[in-house]
């Protein structure tokens, strides 16, 4: 199955304007302690886990 480059594209666009709400003032400080909580002493050095951690606070944190 090929992927349809139309909605690879807007799945892009889509998933910025997520990180960026995600980022924005409105979750910043519950932003922080949730990454501290997920990344721990890491800092997120292991490859791709601050992305994770990220991913899992914009899609899942209540």
């Amino acid at each position: 199955m090929t992927a349809n480059p139309g909605l690879v594209s807007r799945s892009s666009e889509l998933k910025r304007d997520l990180v960026m709400y995600g980022q924005g003032p409105r979750f910043r400080d519950e932003f922080s302690r949730a990454l501290h909580e997920a990344l721990g002493k890491t800092g997120g050095a292991i490859k791709g886990e601050a992305i994770n951690a990220f991913d899992r606070f914009i899609l899942q944190h209540r």
